[in-house]
């Protein structure tokens, strides 16, 4: 085996991006779920060994949606919210979610849950994914590959043996259909293949006398780079990496969140903020969030459901005919009535819903 150059192991090193300490924790949350879900699927009981290990205080275990869900008695970041609001789900592949109904808690999910009793443990699963002693083997290769792509790369599902790319645009992970991942494959390692012979040549412009030796090594390094067998490879081990590997169950699991086109919106409390990559969509609805007046929808609301949801400080025409005519005897609460069947739904849903509901559908 040849010696590998000082000047070819800075080319290899300058692959990787520079980050901070901050940016690889980021990084290391983002790819978090992975992380847990891996060890989970490994054993179905390890939410349960989890809690029981941290002694988490359990109200009740009962089934849910094929897996399990364990009560808390208490949330674990705020202990004020207790009753039945927190929560830890077991999903059927064992892996592990943290809920808490609260909107203080909404950002706090199973990383968080677990990095509250085991700090670090982000950290420790980061370090899986050791370099081997040549820089220029498949395994390293591939962990160079996955540094590269970062965490708005792909996604590798082994039960549907498919790639998935996430778009930024749409927010959301979508199936590669055009095997961009080994495009993407093929230009690192060409760049890599060029990026060495670069190296090779201006070293040996530095030591003519070694010319040929320096030249010669270079070309051995990188040929192989640029070969299918290497990119096939490349693809292949990358498939497994702890950042790269997942289950399905870890797409579209929050059912409370929703992707409008790259805006994640809780439709719990209402909060909007731009969709992540953790947030693991494969769908989007077909427009996004706009803030601008509605006037025909809140007049519908409000005759539908009376004065409870008057938007305030609405000048539109449409609100100010009708509350005029109202006001100054025009119209009476029965012509209203009348003349708004739906209103009239409105106010008695308000008072007896199952009821109301019920009438006005079989009538």
């Amino acid at each position: 085996m040849d010696p590998v150059s000082h000047e070819l192991l800075e080319v290899l090193a300058a692959e990787a991006p520079a980050q901070t300490s901050g940016a690889r924790r980021s990084a290391r949350s983002k790819s978090d779920n992975h992380s847990g879900n891996t060890e989970s699927g490994s054993h179905s009981s390890f939410v349960e060994h989890f809690l029981n290990k941290h002694k988490v205080k359990i109200k009740r275990i009962e089934a849910w949606q094929g897996g399990r869900r364990f009560i808390l008695e208490q949330c674990a970041f705020n202990s004020s919210h207790n009753g039945t609001s927190a929560a830890v789900v077991e999903l059927p592949s064992g892996a592990g979610q943290y809920c808490c109904q609260h909107d203080s808690c909404s950002t706090n999910k199973w990383p968080e849950f677990r990095e509250l009793f085991e700090p670090g443990y982000r950290d420790a699963q980061a370090e899986t994914e050791p370099d081997p002693p040549n820089p220029y083997t498949d395994i390293a290769l591939s962990n160079k590959f996955v540094a590269r792509m970062g965490d708005e790369g792909f996604r590798y599902v082994a039960e549907f043996d498919r790639w998935y790319q996430y778009q930024p645009y749409e927010g959301r992970w979508m199936q590669d259909r055009k095997l961009r991942v080994y495009t993407e494959a093929k230009r690192f390692l060409t760049r890599l293949a060029q990026q060495i012979m670069k190296a090779a040549e201006k070293e040996a412009k530095e030591k003519p006398d070694e010319a040929d030796e320096i030249l010669e090594r270079a070309r051995k390094i990188a040929a192989p780079l640029t070969s299918a067998a290497k990119v096939h490879n490349v693809v292949t081990m990358t498939c497994s990496h702890s950042r790269v590997a997942m289950v399905h169950q870890q797409f579209d699991a929050d059912n409370w969140l929703l992707n409008c086109q790259g805006v994640a919106a809780d439709v719990r409390t209402g909060v909007q903020r731009p969709a992540a990559p953790d947030d693991y969509f494969t769908k989007t609805t077909a427009v996004t969030p706009r803030d601008e007046p509605t006037p025909r929808f809140d007049l519908f609301m409000r005759e539908i459901m009376g004065s409870a949801i008057k938007p305030e400080n609405c000048k539109c025409a449409a609100c100010q005919d009708s509350e005029d005519d109202f006001a100054e005897g025009r119209t009476s609460s029965d012509e209203r009535n009348r003349l708004h069947p739906l209103k009239a739904v409105g106010e008695s849903l308000r008072s007896n819903p199952r009821q109301s509901c019920g009438m006005e559908i079989n009538g």
